[in-house]
């Protein structure tokens, strides 16, 4: 029995620490301009400034576009980079998109894939 115990003890103990509660990530918000695409589209339905939040890159995202209109995303079974929109669509996030030859003097380093369209968001170098 007291070895049953211990051994429950410390999976309990290493399970624990292998769990990153959202609520200790720190969140951060930006200031950016967002571009929505329709899937097969080359001009943007939407494009204007807004601000997008998340904690640790991981977790739950949030973009607020300057109208008003607010997009949050929550992070699906602990699969990094992949959410669950507001109506349970699947959301994964893109990284890297970025210009190498940095030409020009924003970046965009990040999209958002939905199942009907992608948002692309742009920083200011």
């Amino acid at each position: 029995m007291k070895i049953q115990a211990t051994i429950i003890g410390m999976i309990s103990a290493i399970a624990s620490l292998a769990v990153i509660s959202p609520s200790h990530a720190s969140i951060q918000t930006r200031n950016a301009f967002c571009m929505y695409f329709v899937t097969g589209s080359v001009t943007p339905q939407a494009a204007m400034p807004c601000t997008v939040s998340s904690d640790v890159e991981v977790f739950d995202a949030e973009i607020v576009w300057k109208d008003g209109v607010r997009q949050s995303f929550k992070n699906y079974d602990g699969v990094p980079f992949t959410y669950r929109d507001d109506r349970g669509g699947k959301v994964y996030k893109k990284l890297g998109l970025y210009d190498p030859s940095e030409k020009f003097d924003t970046v965009s380093d990040r999209a958002y894939q939905m199942e009907n369209g992608t948002i692309y968001i742009w920083w200011r170098r």
